[in-house]
């Protein structure tokens, strides 16, 4: 597998609603209070483009993986009407870096689904390099779905307006 990418799935079985879920998926800046190692978000550029339903924006991203800061900028095709964002490295360090968000329904709860597909491209240790690389990007998917998953339901949790009384 020497020099080539590595492809990452990872979902998340959320007991919210699929709108829910994907309005969290959308509000990538979230990551940044779910998740330690996500240092920065930020939106650089979106526009609204064919319909109401799509969006196409430029986001950039400061991470901490493995002692390392990494940044690098993504394109991404946001679609509401399939809960689908696309995204593709267009600056940064990565050979290969794109992929997918996706939320689906599943009865009354919604999957949220990540597909990655990374790679350094560096000769001669893409083949020590990349599987470590792909482990940590693995992990760090885990815990933004567990944001994703905290934030859709703080979404759908109804807020008490009655009084809070101590004794």
């Amino acid at each position: 597998m020497n020099g080539e990418a590595r492809t990452i799935v990872v979902s998340r079985s959320i007991a919210a609603p699929p709108e829910a879920v994907w309005a969290a998926v959308q509000d990538q800046a979230g990551f940044v209070a779910d998740v330690d190692d996500v240092r920065a978000v930020e939106v650089l550029a979106a526009d609204r483009i064919s319909s109401p339903d799509r969006t196409e924006r430029v986001v950039s991203w400061r991470v901490w993986l493995k002692g390392f800061e990494l940044t690098w900028q993504v394109h991404q095709k946001l679609d509401d009407e399939a809960r689908r964002l696309e995204f593709e490295q267009i600056e940064g360090i990565f050979s290969t870096y794109h992929g997918f968000w996706q939320v689906v329904c599943e009865g009354d709860k919604a999957v949220a689904q990540l597909q990655l597909c990374v790679g350094t491209g560096i000769p001669y240790l893409a083949e020590f390099l990349d599987p470590v690389m792909a482990n940590a990007f693995e992990a760090l998917a885990r815990k933004m779905l567990h944001g994703i998953e905290r934030r859709s339901l703080e979404r759908v949790r109804p807020t008490s307006t009655a009084p809070h009384v101590t004794r």
